[in-house]
């Protein structure tokens, strides 16, 4: 589990946790690995995150994405860097390593679904992309709705969250607002 392990350098305090939470997962189940993995990396590479949200926004309109779209879309959003056209590819390549991709024809890809059933790797979602997105308080739309969560098909449901102490809800506005409970 070379993603799990230490890196050198600080991690942000979220970053430990979303650690601790996949490495029991992990333990508990080896059938959680592609989800803990994935969280991971989602809290450490920023890159990751807007490919996987760009993926997740292209296939919400079509079946398959063009390696081009992804790739002009990227662009738009971080430049025409030279770095960039070799890390799409190695991203491209691990979600297709992991299994969350498939190559369709070259240069076309499909999404493979993943059902997420337990609630403690649906909790380690939701506090991933809670980290990720760092502005605090989510809806419960928000948690349903996180594009670069885009191979899982997984339950964030209200009576899940108020059961697991990594969240703490409130009610504003008559709206249920959820946020990561902070560590001491």
């Amino acid at each position: 589990m070379i993603i799990l392990s230490e890196q050198r350098g600080t991690l942000h305090p979220e970053t430990k946790s979303l650690r601790t939470q996949a490495r029991a997962l992990i333990e508990k189940d080896s059938d959680n690995s592609l989800a803990a993995h994935w969280c991971i990396i989602l809290a450490t590479y920023p890159i990751f995150v807007d490919v996987s949200r760009i993926i997740g926004k292209l296939s919400e309109f079509e079946k398959e994405f063009t390696l081009q779209q992804l790739k002009q879309k990227i662009f738009d959003e971080w430049g025409e860097r030279a770095t960039l056209f070799h890390s799409i590819d190695k991203i491209i390549a691990t979600m297709k390593a992991i299994g969350a991709l498939k190559a369709e024809k070259p240069g076309r890809y499909t999404i493979v679904k993943h059902e997420v059933r337990d609630d403690k790797v649906n909790a380690l979602l939701a506090s991933a992309g809670m980290t990720v997105e760092d502005k605090g308080n989510f809806t419960l739309q928000d948690l349903r709705e996180m594009g670069y969560m885009f191979p899982f098909q997984y339950q964030i449901e209200r009576e899940m969250l108020m059961m697991n102490d990594t969240f703490t809800i409130t009610n504003i506005a008559g709206e249920m607002i959820v946020s990561l409970t902070a560590s001491l």
